[in-house]
């Protein structure tokens, strides 16, 4: 005779997350060891039937659960039947909220030029998937950053949809509105005047008028072709007979042309100042 020693019967559970998502459903699923041709399983949560006679068992749990399996082989000649898995306690994650926020490098931007967008998500899984749009159209690459064109002379629409997984749930679809705004260039334009009217020989105020020049241009103002007076919008001197004034205008604006601009000239004409003689009488008075 030969005897073989009586195996034990085992079992383990092994669920398809945990930690799980609260308020989704988990699989669990049973992993016998001589349990037979024809094992029953009776499963349990916080010692509580549950569940019916099968391998695997689905529910949703409650976090600090307890879930366990009891297998009743079907093989003769075994101990410990039935057998009773190793507790599984069940913990909660919360539902996060999948956002994201998109930047632009430049808005207000200048005409034809290249803007960069970046998203920055939040709970978005380790890999998560981008899908830029402008103006309602697919637009861009799969990534975080994106190099458009945006504009076209009509305000926009630029917003991505983002997709991330978490926890193995199914993917989330959230939408950012990012108005890209409307562009309007600046135009040139500069010119110079007078004060008053000058006599040439006596001391002249002049003014610049600047278009498009910002809140803190610069200013160059020349005599005759030479840089004179101060970095400012007025210039005082004694012009002659012939001087020609100009300015020359630096603007801190983004996207302006004819950067910097010249004013046009304005040259002194006219006669010297005449001087102003008398015969003096000497039987009245005299002014």
């Amino acid at each position: 005779m030969t005897v073989t020693p009586n195996p034990a019967v085992t079992v383990s559970i092994t669920p398809s997350a945990n930690p799980f998502c609260t308020g989704s459903q988990v699989t669990f699923l049973a992993l016998p060891n001589h349990g037979g041709l024809f094992p029953t399983y009776l499963w349990k949560v916080n010692g509580s039937n549950a569940g019916i006679n099968s391998s695997s068992f689905i529910y949703a749990p409650l976090n600090g659960e307890v879930v366990t399996c009891e297998l009743t082989s079907s093989d003769n000649c075994v101990t410990g039947n039935p057998a009773t898995s190793a507790p599984v306690i069940m913990t909660a994650s919360p539902i996060l909220a999948v956002s994201v926020l998109i930047t632009a490098s430049s808005n207000p931007f200048c005409a034809a030029s290249q803007v960069t967008f970046t998203a920055i998500p939040d709970h978005g899984g380790l890999v998560p998937g981008y899908q830029w749009k402008v103006n309602g159209g697919n637009a861009g690459t799969n990534s975080p950053v994106v190099l458009l064109y945006p504009g076209q002379r009509r305000p926009g629409i630029l917003h991505p949809e983002f997709i991330g997984i978490l926890f193995n749930r199914q993917p989330g679809l959230v939408k950012h509105h990012y108005d890209d705004g409307q562009y309007k260039p600046a135009g040139r334009g500069f010119h110079i005047n007078a004060d008053k009217p000058v006599l040439p020989g006596n001391g002249g105020h002049f003014t610049a008028n600047p278009i498009n020049g910002g809140l803190s241009p610069s200013y160059q103002w020349k005599l005759n072709g030479v840089n004179a007076g101060t970095n400012s919008t007025t210039f005082s001197c004694n012009p002659a007979v012939g001087d020609s004034i100009r300015c020359v205008i630096t603007s801190n604006l983004n996207c302006v042309t004819g950067n910097p601009a010249i004013s046009g000239k304005i040259i002194m004409s006219g006669n010297p100042v005449p001087g102003i003689s008398f015969t003096t009488c000497f039987d009245t008075v005299t002014s």
